[in-house]
């Protein structure tokens, strides 16, 4: 947050006059208005605002959907012609260690099996 030391004495300013004023509306029993802020063009500010932040979150949707639509048949391409293939080999892999170990071929293995090629 950019506050600078000139709104801060504006606001501590503002807060101390609010604090007399509930003091003397304690006193007084009467309702406190207050000058200093004007209500209608905070709401004006506030409505600016979520309209902005809206048009933003929805031209963010927009180009995210956009950019699955164009990279759909690219991902489904790498998906079928390197993904899977990747996958089964180490599937593959696994499985026949697994079967090796299981029929008791492979426990005699040395550490000079475990390099890779």
């Amino acid at each position: 947050m950019d506050i600078t030391e000139d709104r801060k004495k504006e606001i501590r300013q503002a807060i101390a006059s609010a604090k007399q004023k509930i003091s003397k509306s304690e006193e007084e029993d009467i309702t406190i208005n207050c000058d200093s802020y004007d209500n209608e063009t905070a709401d004006r500010a506030d409505d600016d605002y979520d309209a902005l932040v809206a048009a933003v979150a929805v031209l963010l949707i927009a180009v995210s959907s956009y950019g699955i639509y164009k990279a759909t048949p690219y991902i489904k391409q790498w998906w079928n012609n390197k993904a899977i293939p990747g996958l089964m080999k180490v599937k593959n892999k696994f499985t026949d260690q697994a079967e090796k170990t299981k029929n008791g071929t492979d426990n005699n293995r040395k550490s000079s099996d475990l390099k890779e090629d």
